[in-house]
């Protein structure tokens, strides 16, 4: 039983350092990881209100206050295939999400960019539901030309809806070492209640 009690409060205070980080307010919230074979894998998710009236297909975030790509990316557009959703939940609209991308800007303001298979509309004040995965592969945009950190993209912007968007670029462990990790707690764990000799 002490056992048990003692896993379940690593849990919980595993859980509570992965979540402190996480913003609890953005309208727009991107997690970044390093995908299978050294790529990046963007989970965007988010929901509120639009901040003005807008129609299009092109969905830029632009100019985030730090900047999230190394200067080796370049200045120039990156983009690849994604899958999600974009609805006008007040109109009751929908589009499939079917590409995503990043932009370097040379000034140190970073952008981001998706791309919905038709065109959409809003007016200010709609209410939105957004949700993204989209993987590069190493060829395309390396995980490692991304830099570690929380950036944020504070909008505002004439061409932006969506208001404020978090993006939390980070390397987690691979589940084989958070595997031996567990094992490793266990172990000790038993080791104290049952001692040897």
């Amino acid at each position: 039983m002490r056992l048990m009690r003692r896993l379940f409060l690593y849990s919980i205070l595993f859980l509570a350092c992965c979540i402190s980080g996480s913003p609890l307010h953005a309208d727009l919230v991107f997690n970044v990881t390093e995908a299978n074979g050294g790529g990046a894998t963007f989970l965007g998710s988010g929901s509120g209100a639009v901040d003005r009236s807008r129609s299009n297909s092109r969905w830029d975030l632009n100019d985030f206050n730090t900047s999230f790509l190394e200067s080796s990316v370049g200045n120039s557009e990156i983009s690849f295939s994604a899958t999600g959703t974009l609805t006008n939940s007040s109109s009751g609209q929908n589009v499939g999400i079917i590409g995503f991308g990043v932009d370097r800007d040379g000034n140190g303001g970073d952008d981001i960019f998706f791309q919905t298979d038709s065109g959409l509309s809003f007016t200010q004040g709609d209410d939105f539901v957004f949700s993204i995965v989209a993987t590069s592969d190493v060829g395309t945009l390396p995980f490692s030309s991304l830099i570690l950190g929380t950036h944020i993209e504070p909008g505002g912007a004439p061409d932006e809806i969506f208001g404020v968007t978090t993006m939390v670029i980070s390397s987690i462990p691979e589940p084989t070492a958070f595997a031996m990790f567990s094992v490793a707690l266990v172990a000790l764990s038993s080791r104290r209640r049952f001692p040897h000799g």
